[in-house]
């Protein structure tokens, strides 16, 4: 039964949860309740090289888990002691880079892959791990920023090559110069990050389709003139107009990539004005999300009827203004009553634009979904994608002069359907619950769940090797469908336009993260 499944998932999710905590733990942590008896670690931070060893971080890090389990700084004599440690087995690094010097492990790696482990007893003390702070090179050089933004403050990173996390890092001062000090040799990338989101971050040497440049640091070189121009980015600006009686303060605005990915979001004020900055030069669709404010997702159109979504060109370093839009109010059916069935799915499909009902203000919950209708939910479900319908239908009964050929079409381009093997669509005939599965599926680039080894099948009526099989456990994997209490998915059955809203949020909110991204 669907209750006793979603307890049985519940029962295993919290069951896995118990065995992570307990493997996060340090090798040999105490699992009993109760005050735990801590050990300590002690040494001294020297430095042949000459670099002032007081007040240099130390961290001690799990091996297992790379978790810090405790930190301290030494003191002026370079001596340091971490308590409060659990029995285990434990990583001592020095963050020297603030000294001049570079993250050393104890036992003398740069890595923490090499680094000599300590084992700690529960109550026990273990002294002596010395670690001798090994100076390291810089790397110094200018960032100029547009004129009336600040040049202080810019952060600098590095980034290992091949890729590997480094913690040297430094800031600029007033005048944009900065010096990266402590870096171990090895080969690296630099990173620059600006505070204020209208400033784009920017590589060293990185161009248009070609890689960041390489700097290669050998023992302590001093290696200048890294030296960058950080642009601006492009902004875009304009006002949304809400209805009478309703704030924009629950509402999202987001620049997206043609795909519908985010690539910005925004801020908006209370009278409706809006920015998304941090934005490079290209191409954007801007989509209003309405969440639960009351109002309907839309995307801004410049009201070519032939474009429901219009796609904004910015160009680099420009300010794109008089984006404006007008939202609706999420309609209210006459014939769904609040807490009846479906009512919030209902409600939640008219907030995302993908139905307006009919004309007479109801929605109809107890209809069959019409495969002209499915596509028209699934091109809405994708944000309305340019898409300029072919002159020749791919379907002898549709023409261009049919209900939604628009959608339909476009259902057949994106390869959701194929139609029937005598060349038709059938527009008007009833979407059954198996092929409404193959339809969901396929719109979701056929991701994958579930064990295919699955011994017993999620429903009593869908055997393997049936026709649409594999998508009716798909639904059952994302939990988009848990069927009927007898244990049955029923696929011959005809998808009721109720149903159909309750479907599409659930894939909203189990198998988005994967697939299409319009719906957020």
């Amino acid at each position: 039964m669907p209750h006793y499944r979603s307890m049985r998932r519940l029962f295993t999710v919290v069951t896995v949860l118990m065995v992570a905590v307990f493997l996060l733990l340090p090798a040999g942590a105490p699992a009993q309740a109760g005050p735990q008896v801590t050990g300590t670690i002690s040494g001294r931070v020297t430095s042949a090289a000459g670099l002032n060893v007081s007040r240099v971080l130390i961290n001690v890090d799990g091996v297992s888990d790379r978790e810090t389990w405790g930190s301290t700084y030494t003191k002026a004599d370079g001596s340091y002691s971490v308590t409060g440690l659990p029995a285990g087995s434990y990583q001592v690094s020095v963050a020297g880079y603030d000294v001049g010097g570079f993250e050393t492990w104890y036992g003398g790696s740069t890595t923490r892959e090499l680094a000599a482990p300590v084992s700690l007893t529960a109550g026990q003390t273990v002294t002596g791990i010395d670690v001798d702070l090994l100076r390291g090179g810089t790397i110094s050089g200018k960032v100029t920023v547009p004129a009336g933004y600040a040049s202080d403050r810019i952060y600098v990173g590095l980034h290992g090559v091949p890729y590997r996390q480094v913690k040297t890092r430094a800031w600029t001062d007033g005048q944009g110069n900065y010096t990266l000090r402590g870096v171990a040799p090895g080969s690296y990338t630099v990173l620059f990050l600006a505070q204020s989101p209208d400033i784009l971050p920017g590589d060293y040497g990185r161009e248009p389709g070609k890689s960041p440049t390489v700097i290669t640091v050998a023992g302590t070189d001093a290696i200048t003139g890294i030296d960058i121009v950080l642009p601006r980015a492009s902004i875009l600006e304009g006002r949304l107009t809400v209805p009478q009686g309703l704030i924009p303060d629950r509402l999202l605005i987001s620049a997206r990539q043609p795909d519908g990915n985010i690539a910005r979001n925004g801020t908006i004020a209370a009278d409706g004005s809006y920015r998304i900055t941090g934005l490079s030069g290209g191409s954007y669709r801007i989509k209003v999300s309405a969440g639960d404010s009351g109002m309907v997702d839309q995307w801004f159109s410049d009201g070519t009827p032939a474009r429901l979504v219009t796609t904004v060109p910015v160009a680099d370093e420009a300010t794109v203004r008089g984006i404006d839009m007008t939202l609706a109010k999420a309609p209210a059916f006459s014939d769904v009553a609040e807490g009846a069935m479906f009512s919030q799915d209902i409600g939640w499909l008219a907030a995302r634009g993908m139905t307006e009902g009919y004309p007479d203000n109801t929605f109809r919950p107890l209809n069959t979904i019409q495969r002209d209708a499915m596509a028209a939910f699934l091109y809405r479900a994708s944000g309305r994608p340019d898409f300029t319908p072919p002159v020749q239908s791919p379907f002898r009964d549709v023409t261009p002069m049919t209900p939604f050929y628009k959608e339909i079409t476009w259902f057949h381009a994106t390869g959701i359907t194929t139609g029937f093997p005598d060349g038709t669509f059938r527009p008007r005939d009833a979407v059954n619950r198996d092929a409404m599965a193959a339809f969901l599926r396929r719109f979701s680039n056929a991701v994958t769940c579930g064990d295919p080894d699955r011994p017993t099948p999620y429903f009593a009526d869908n055997p393997k090797g049936g026709q649409f099989a594999a998508d009716i456990d798909w639904m059952a994997c994302f939990a988009i469908s848990t069927g009927y209490p007898d244990g049955t998915y029923r696929p011959g059955t005809p998808v009721n336009r109720d149903a159909m809203a309750a479907f599409l949020q659930r894939w909203s909110v189990s198998y988005a993260a994967y697939g299409t991204p319009a719906l957020g």
